[in-house]
């Protein structure tokens, strides 16, 4: 036994394996296992103490092969520490692959707890430990061909491992901002969900076992904990292929959310008083609970009818999730009382924010199914096919008045709740909104917008047949007005907007009429100013300035005779 302890950390996706050996570990008093983690969280998130030894398993599920580039990057970020691979099935190519990334030994699964610990010991003491591989641990397949579909499949899985390359070496750069940092962890997660399903899809008897040759990275700073790691660890619905027009419609909203975004609207919103990182978050945020939410939904394979019935529900959900997350990422320091706090807010704004917001964002049925059922969108009330232009825009229209709206209910929720709290100003708000005055007036402001809104714009809104919809245009949220028929809606109009619209078509009924008897009115006005008093007055200053000559004139007569 060691005179010092060793801490180690432990890497597997199988969560009962990683129970076990730690169990296994408590007895040994001079080995301290200081974290048990997954493949996955560990690129997003630094463990401290810093480890002595790493036990790592490279054969993930996600990867179906060693997935040699999360082990490069342990390298890099954990220069101290020594790694020992814990595997069943690595080959003697992979062990030599192992050794020129600089690993520090390798033993089977199944070896003994007692063999365990003094490989441990002997590698945290700078020794190396290379256990021989058995010839019966991967047999070799005779293939004489391979088919093309295998041979497809690994140019694919190559290409995959080196964007995961060039994206783990886009994460390790400084001054990384936490909206890229999100980016490129979406990038990562995607495309490790495309290669489990690549490889999912090769036939297991002559699988092949591709070892890429990653990049050589050097890291500048370890990831730590960002709000990636709070939005979602697991990979997307890989059973679920998206279409190639849902595809482009998340990669241009997507697109447009790496930028500042300026309300240029004459409407305040609730995001407005965000600083412009957050918002980004933000936005992201309810961008990927929503892509996440459509994924689970189609991948539960329901019928538009079921939807329909799901519709506020679904709505609902992403805005809680999407609340509680972007509070974890700004009050890091939350307990589980804070959590409950949180959870029985949410519960009690549930109503307010669906009646105020998420029941008033228009055409969710249309772009849910749009997404999930692949259905024609209609733009001037023609039905354009799916991955047409004009079908495409439209949804990325709506899909970002989707992801607006209800990004302005969790800030909602916040300044109805945390509105003087010093810690959510100081990590969310814009400098303009630091004093208690200036949050007073915004607060004053969107309730004023919501009053105006209810009685006055949604009125006129189904009285006209139009919806506004918030959107992004390069670094501007702007306003669109769009046709829609809306009968029923103002057919059900009571109380002040039903006035409002009574009083919208009585000004559409009498101000043409009015227009022209003041037109009427005002033109015989300018008549008798002009040519009836314009001129008499013309002729008394006429009759006025003529008399003034003659006197003139006389005088001058005068006094030449006077002179004479």
């Amino acid at each position: 036994m060691s005179d010092r302890t060793i801490n180690v950390l432990l890497i597997d996706d199988d969560p009962i394996f990683r129970l076990g050996l730690s169990q296994g570990l408590v007895s040994v008093l001079d080995v301290r296992v200081i974290a048990l983690i997954d493949s996955v969280t560990i690129l997003n998130q630094s463990v401290e103490p810093s480890p002595d030894v790493i036990i790592l398993d490279p054969l993930f599920p996600a990867s179906g092969g060693a997935n040699w580039i999360l082990c490069q990057f342990l390298v890099s970020n954990y220069p101290k520490a020594k790694i020992l691979l814990l595997s069943s099935q690595l080959t003697p190519t992979d062990l030599d692959h192992a050794q020129k990334l600089g690993l520090n030994g390798y033993c089977p699964k199944g070896t003994s707890l007692e063999n365990l610990v003094t490989i441990i010991r002997q590698i945290a003491s700078g020794q190396p430990f290379w256990s021989a591989t058995p010839a019966t641990t991967n047999p070799v397949f005779s293939v004489r061909r391979t088919h093309w579909l295998i041979r497809l499949a690994q140019s694919g899985i190559e290409q995959i491992d080196q964007e995961l390359s060039k994206i783990l070496y886009q994460l390790n750069q400084e001054n990384l901002s936490r909206f890229d940092e999100l980016y490129w962890n979406g990038r990562r997660r995607e495309l490790l969900a495309a290669s489990w399903l690549v490889r999912k899809l090769i036939p297991v008897e002559i699988a092949p076992s591709i070892t890429p040759k990653p990049r050589e990275i050097t890291p500048k700073k370890p990831i730590t904990e960002s709000a990636l790691s709070v939005i979602s660890n697991s990979l997307p619905v890989a059973s679920s292929p998206r279409s190639l027009s849902t595809t482009t419609v998340y990669e241009e909203t997507l697109g447009k959310l790496r930028y500042s975004l300026e309300n240029y609207t004459d409407i305040p919103q609730e995001i407005d008083i965000l600083q412009a990182v957050r918002k980004r978050e933000l936005l992201y945020i309810v961008f990927e609970q929503t892509r996440k939410i459509l994924d689970e939904i189609k991948f539960l394979e329901l019928d538009y009818s079921d939807l329909l019935r799901r519709k506020d529900l679904m709505l609902l959900e992403i805005w809680q999730k999407s609340t509680q997350k972007f509070l974890k990422i700004t009050y890091s320091e939350s307990n589980d009382l804070f959590r409950q706090e949180i959870d029985r807010i949410l519960l009690r704004d549930l109503r307010l924010i669906e009646n105020d917001i998420l029941k008033k964002i228009p055409f969710v049925n249309e772009l849910f199914a749009y997404f999930l059922f692949e259905q024609s969108l209609i733009v001037d009330q023609i039905a354009y096919r799916v991955d047409s232009p004009e079908g495409i825009n439209r949804a990325v229209i709506l899909l970002e008045n989707l992801i607006i709206q209800i990004s302005n209910g969790v800030i909602a929720t916040i300044l109805n709740n945390f509105p003087e709290l010093e810690l959510i100003k100081k990590n969310l708000y814009n400098n303009n909104f630091i004093s208690s005055r200036e949050v007073a007036k915004f607060r004053n402001d969107l309730s004023w917008k919501y009053r105006k809104n209810k009685y006055i714009e949604h009125p006129q809104d189904i009285f006209e047949s139009k919806y506004r919809l918030l959107y992004l245009s390069e670094n501007k949220i702007k306003q669109n007005f769009i046709y829609a028929p809306r009968q029923e809606e103002l057919y059900q109009l009571n109380g002040i907007p039903w006035l409002v619209t009574i009083a919208l078509e009585f000004r559409d009924a009498v101000a043409p009429r009015l227009r022209s008897i003041f037109s009427f009115l005002g033109k015989g006005v300018v008549y008798i100013l002009t040519q009836v008093i314009g001129r008499g007055i013309g002729l008394i200053v006429l009759g006025i300035v003529q008399g003034a000559g003659n006197t003139w004139q006389e005088l001058r007569y005068r006094n030449g005779q006077q002179n004479k």
